[in-house]
C-alpha cells in the first residue's frame, strides 16, 4: 500500500490524522518503530502477555503515525540474567543500533521497564542508555511515556524513576530466585531423608522398590556396565549403540527410536551417570555395584 492509499484508508476509517503525518506518510518518511515483547514463562506464555504487549505497541505506533516494523520476541526467556540481552532478539535490535540500521529518532516500544531488563540495576541502567544515546526514543506502552535524552536531560527526575524501576525489578527477580532456590534445596534435603526422588521421573535403569525408594533394575544395571567397559575401551557411542543393536539387547526407553534400538544418543548416559564420578583409581575396574553407587547418589 502506497502513502496515498494509507492516507486515504484512515480517512474512510474515520481516523484523525495531521497535515504533517500526512505529509510524511505521501512521501514515504514515516518514523519506524520496532516493538519488543518480551515474557519469561510458559504460563505467560499460555496467558494474553503476548497480544497485549502486541496491541498496545501497535496502537501506539498507529496513534503516532509510526511505521511498525516486525516485532522482536524473547519468549520464554528471563531478563533476570540477560540471556535475551546476550542472545536473544534484545541482542540483535542493539546490534542493529551498533551498525546503523535503526535510524536517529526511531521508536522502541516496550510494555514497562522489566520486560526491557530485570538485570543488576548497573547493568539494566546500561541497555537503557545504549539505546537513548543512539538517539532512539523509548517508550513504555502500559503508561504511554516517553523516554529520550532531551526529555531525561530536562526532567532529571524521570531519570531516577527509570533507575528506581529497574532497582524493583531486579529485587523482585532475585527474591523469587532465592525463593525457588530455597524450596528446592528443602524438597531435596527431604527427599534424603525419605529416600525419595524428587519426581516420579528418574533415570531409566531405576525401578520402584516395595515400601518405597528406588533400587538398580539388575538387568539394566549389567547393560550399563557394559557400555562403560566399552566407553574405557575407546568405543564410541554409535558403535556401542550398534554392538547392542547386534546383540539382540532391548533399549531403555531414553534410547531408543520409534524404529530402531540403541542409537547414538546412547553418549548423553555417559553425561547422566559419568564415568568421572567414579574414583580414577578404580575406572579401569569397575564392577556392576559401583554403578548402583553412581546411581543411588544421583537419585538421593
Amino acid at each position: 500500500m502506497n502513502g496515498s492509499a494509507i492516507i486515504v484508508d484512515r480517512i474512510e476509517n474515520h481516523e484523525t490524522i495531521s497535515l504533517a503525518e500526512a505529509g510524511e506518510i505521501a512521501n514515504g518518511m514515516r518514523t519506524k518503530s520496532w516493538s519488543y515483547i518480551r515474557l519469561s514463562t510458559p504460563d505467560q506464555i499460555a496467558g494474553q502477555g503476548e497480544e497485549r504487549q502486541l496491541d498496545a505497541a501497535a496502537a501506539y505506533a498507529k496513534a503516532h503515525g509510526l511505521d511498525l516494523q516486525p516485532p522482536l520476541k524473547d519468549l520464554g526467556v528471563s531478563a533476570f540474567k540477560g540471556k535475551h540481552r546476550k542472545s536473544g532478539k534484545l541482542k540483535l535490535f542493539l546490534t542493529m543500533i551498533e551498525i546503523g540500521h535503526v535510524p536517529p529518532q526511531s521508536y522502541f516500544l516496550v510494555e514497562n521497564c522489566d520486560r526491557l531488563s530485570r538485570e543488576d540495576p548497573l547493568i539494566a541502567f546500561e541497555t537503557f542508555t545504549a539505546i537513548i544515546n543512539a538517539g532512539i526514543n523509548v517508550v513504555t506502552t502500559d503508561d504511554g511515556q516517553l523516554w529520550n535524552r532531551a526529555i531525561l536531560l530536562k526532567e532529571p527526575m524521570r531519570l531516577m524513576m527509570w533507575i528506581m524501576s529497574t532497582i524493583r525489578g531486579n529485587a523482585e527477580s532475585k527474591r523469587k530466585s532465592e525463593m525457588v532456590t530455597k524450596a528446592a534445596r528443602k524438597r531435596l534435603a527431604n527427599m534424603r531423608e525419605a529416600g525419595k526422588a524428587l519426581s516420579g521421573r528418574v533415570p531409566t535403569w531405576l525401578r520402584k522398590r516395595e515400601g518405597g525408594g528406588y533400587e538398580v533394575d539388575p538387568i539394566k544395571e549389567a547393560v550399563l556396565h557394559r557400555i562403560f567397559v566399552e566407553f574405557d575401551q575407546g568405543f564410541g557411542a554409535t558403535r556401542i549403540a550398534n554392538r547392542l543393536n547386534a546383540d539382540g539387547i532391548e533399549a531403555f526407553n531414553d534410547y531408543k527410536r520409534a524404529t530402531a534400538g540403541w542409537h547414538g544418543s546412547l553418549s548423553r548416559l555417559d553425561r547422566r551417570v559419568r564415568v568421572s564420578d567414579l574414583r580414577p583409581d578404580v575406572r579401569r575396574e569397575r564392577q556392576p555395584g559401583q554403578i548402583h553407587e553412581v546411581s543411588h547418589r544421583r537419585v538421593r
